[in-house]
């Protein structure tokens, strides 16, 4: 599966901090992910993902960030059959994401833990899929300045099935 979509920021002390600063806007969000059934109810795969933030408020520098995610899932079928069904996908990995004000191309990347879950609406049938995530990928201060920093968030997503 592959999907594109959009959410918000994180939920740690330096995105509140960041927003309170005027630096607003989304992240957009790419991910793919397979798995395999390995009871009727449950399965295990690979989640990798990666998500981009731009905001260029006025009268500030620009701020561009940055993260990359790969993750164990063990999607859950809650109901229905090939033309239409239910899935929760918890996920634990790895997060690594880089925070940059200006466009000296500063930053570092920081690493963190990632967890969350998805709930999608899947069609095998039509190879189409809609999930809404929450995800957690705290890391350090991006900076000497500033809290813990959460490249994840809460993001919608529609996408598309090979295979099933």
């Amino acid at each position: 599966r592959l999907d594109l979509g959009f959410g918000s920021n994180g939920f740690a002390d330096n995105n509140t901090l960041l927003s309170e600063s005027g630096f607003g806007g989304f992240r957009l969000w790419s991910s793919i992910d397979g798995g395999y059934m390995i009871h009727p109810r449950i399965g295990a795969g690979l989640w990798m993902g990666l998500n981009r933030r731009l905001s260029d408020p006025d009268n500030s520098s620009r701020l561009q960030e940055v993260a990359y995610f790969i993750a164990a899932q063990a999607p859950v079928h809650l109901w229905g059959s090939r033309d239409f069904s239910v899935q929760l996908t918890p996920r634990l990995g790895y997060a690594t994401g880089k925070v940059e004000l200006g466009d000296d191309g500063g930053g570092e990347f920081k690493p963190g833990v990632m967890w969350g879950v998805g709930a999608s609406a899947l069609s095998y049938t039509y190879h189409l899929s809609g999930t809404v995530s929450f995800m957690r990928a705290q890391t350090s201060p991006p900076g000497a300045v500033g809290g813990d920093h959460d490249y994840g968030g809460l993001y919608f997503a529609l996408g598309g099935i090979i295979g099933g």
